[in-house]
Parts: structure tokens; sequence; C-alpha cells
């Protein structure tokens, strides 16, 4: 994920990133991470590799530095298909 970074905020301890425009991720963070759901922007760390993970990275927002728990993918294009993708992602 690099560039611009789209995202949506699904919850208090979870976001949506997208590393392209059919790719996207369910991240979840830790329960410690207070107010995501109330943030204007944020980035996420990559230290040192091409790819986000779990074990060393973090959604980054305000003052904050919120450990990601989980990744998942999503299906996006199935959602869409679907009709049950939300509104489209905020660019940071």
């Amino acid at each position: 994920m690099s560039g611009q970074t789209l995202w949506q905020v699904v919850g208090r301890d979870r976001v949506v990133l997208w590393s392209t425009i059919h790719d996207a991720w369910l991240i979840r963070v830790d329960k410690g991470c207070n107010n995501l759901e109330w943030t204007h922007g944020l980035s996420v760390t990559q230290n040192m590799r091409q790819k986000v993970s779990q074990k060393f990275d973090f959604i980054v927002f305000r003052d904050q530095r919120c450990k990601i728990e989980e990744i998942r993918p999503i299906d996006y294009k199935a959602m869409l298909k679907d009709g049950q993708a939300a509104d489209p992602p905020k660019q940071e």
C-alpha cells in the first residue's frame, strides 16, 4: 500500500483499506485504540517490507499508534455485485 491510501472506518476497532480499486482488506486493531471511528485521516506503517503485517505494523492517527491485530481480505467485487458495498472510501 503506497501512495494514496483509500480507507473507511467500519467500527470502533476496524477499518477497511484498499490496496487497489478491487483489493480491500479488513484491519482489526487492538482494543486500546481510542476514537478510531472519529478520525479524519490515518496512515499505516510498513516497517521495511512491501506488505503490511499484523505482527509489526500499526494504524496511525492523531497521536495514536494502534497495533494491527488481524488482517483479512475482503471480496469487494462480490460485495459490489451483490449491492452490499458501503459508500466509496475516503482518500488520504
